[in-house]
């Protein structure tokens, strides 16, 4: 778009798009919050959240959501805004840990991904600690993914790629 008054262009983008995914912001942190703190498999999740018409491939979920943890993880910036819009005085990057906040054990294996779902868990422990304190879960959600939104609008970057394409096969970049 172009200022009525100064004709500069100006890029908008809408605050629930989430560059590096298809997902909106809404779905990503539903959908991360769904998985960690659920049974549910990566397989369950459009089948219970979708319509059968219309699904999203359940591989489109484990991307966005583990692209999340790991840009947590990876990116000292998101870290200190995490604790400027998603923690409570208690909750901090250095000394969250997922599994002493309420979370179910890790469903995963491996490390690097156990590593990125832990990134996935520790910015969503606000959502999951005011959750347990019995608050209405619509606008608890609601606040949550307003101070989401400001923490990726401040960062101003896409979510990184899990996997990179090196001559025809898919390398983990983990």
């Amino acid at each position: 778009m172009c200022c009525n008054v100064c004709g500069k262009p100006v890029k908008i983008v809408p605050a629930f798009m989430v560059e590096g995914t298809t997902l909106t912001l809404s779905a990503l942190a539903f959908i991360a919050f769904a998985y960690e703190s659920s049974a549910l498999t990566w397989r369950d999740l459009p089948d219970k959240f979708c319509d059968q018409e219309n699904k999203i491939a359940h591989s489109t979920l484990y991307k966005a959501v583990h692209s999340m943890g790991k840009l947590f993880v990876e990116c000292v910036e998101v870290q200190k805004l995490f604790e400027r819009y998603l923690s409570f005085p208690c909750i901090t990057a250095e000394n969250c840990h997922p599994e002493a906040s309420g979370w179910p054990s890790s469903k995963s294996e491996h490390p690097h991904t156990i590593a990125r779902e832990d990134g996935a868990r520790t910015l969503l422990t606000q959502l999951l600690s005011t959750i347990s304190s019995n608050t209405a879960f619509i606008n608890l959600y609601l606040r949550y993914i307003e101070r989401l939104n400001l923490l990726l609008i401040e960062l101003n970057r896409p979510l990184p790629k899990l996997y990179i394409r090196n001559t025809g096969k898919y390398v983990n970049t983990s």
